[in-house]
């Protein structure tokens, strides 16, 4: 005798309603309240045919991210290696991709994701970045379908995410600049509505601290923009030319603002790094062929893109529906930019 869906909720202690949400992925069914019902399934050996052909057709994914900085992720440095990571995974398991800018119009993109979902048999989400509001993504939680956030910590909501270690990153790098003798530092940095840029934040000041080194908040300039050249050398022209004495290093949370800063000291006919010591933040390609090439903290962007792609596709399959926060290590690049005072 076949097994039935009512078999199924008798054995894992819900209703017949709940087992066909797990199989369909529709509305919200707790972690918990899932992997007891995939449990039980597995066990009766229950895999319906309307399951396993909903698997073959959902086979697109949407990435979304908010177009308050980007009208492209492919075209920015960082999230342009994330994109590539994410595209191979995909790619391996044969999912098509749509890509979709938010507006911060709350309702109006809701409403746009839920026809995607109605129309395309959406089967996942990647959210990417922390521009997006943790309120709009718990309301995407109830369009019923997987999502993964990338470069976003949503973990206290237990949501599935990938970020890396951005407070540590930041550690490293002033820890390094100060272990070379300088005391002196300034620091550049992005919006810090940004959660990774806020840590990378909190890192310098607390280097410094840690070190006996007293914040001197007139060698900090924070951007109301984001991650742009001209920003940068702005930014780096103003602490130099309006600190005396001037820091002998300046730490850039992002590498484009880093290559800003160069292109400040050299209006300003300082050499780097004999003059000034300039590190940067992610190593992205460009990094490595300015001049001189950067000193920098090598941020994982491909992985992270890959190893999001992957967790989406298990949510995606039910083969592991636990919420899992993926933590990436980043890594110090010691290149040209930096010595000595």
């Amino acid at each position: 005798m076949s097994v039935t869906i009512d078999d199924v909720a008798r054995r894992a202690g819900v209703s017949t309603a709940t087992v066909s949400r797990v199989f369909s992925n529709s509305g919200r069914v707790s972690p918990h309240t899932r992997e007891r019902v995939l449990r039980a399934a597995a066990e009766m050996n229950y895999k319906p045919r309307a399951y396993r052909r909903q698997q073959d057709i959902r086979k697109t994914v949407g990435i979304v991210f908010s177009d308050r900085f980007f009208k492209s992720l492919t075209t920015t440095p960082f999230y342009g290696e994330v994109m590539a990571g994410i595209e191979q995974s995909l790619r391996e398991n044969k999912h098509d991709v749509l890509i979709r800018a938010l507006t911060d119009q709350g309702d109006q993109d809701l409403k746009s994701i839920q026809s995607l979902h109605d129309k395309r048999q959406l089967g996942g989400l990647l959210v990417i970045g922390y521009e997006i509001k943790r309120e709009f993504i718990l309301q995407l939680l109830r369009v019923g379908v997987p999502i993964v956030a990338v470069d976003n910590d949503l973990w206290a909501d237990k949501l599935d995410c990938v970020v890396n270690e951005d407070y540590l990153g930041a550690v490293e790098m002033v820890d390094y600049l100060i272990g070379l003798g300088h005391r002196r530092i300034g620091f550049i940095c992005g919006p810090l509505s940004h959660k990774s840029l806020d840590l990378r934040y909190q890192g310098y000041k607390d280097s410094l601290a840690k070190a006996g080194i007293a914040f001197e908040d007139n060698l900090v300039r924070i951007a109301d923009s984001f991650f742009g050249i001209p920003e940068g050398e702005r930014m780096a022209a103003d602490i130099l030319t309006t600190n005396q004495p001037r820091p002998t290093a300046i730490f850039a949370a992002i590498d484009l603002l880093a290559i800003g800063a160069l292109a400040a000291a050299r209006r300003l006919g300082l050499s780097v790094p004999d003059d000034l010591s300039i590190a940067g933040y992610d190593d992205i390609e460009m990094a490595r062929h300015v001049t001189p090439p950067l000193t920098t903290i090598r941020n994982p962007k491909w992985e992270m893109g890959y190893l999001a792609g992957k967790r989406l596709i298990e949510l995606m399959t039910g083969t592991l529906t636990k919420p899992v926060k993926h933590t990436l290590a980043v890594e110090l690049v010691v290149r040209d930019s930096v010595s000595e005072p």
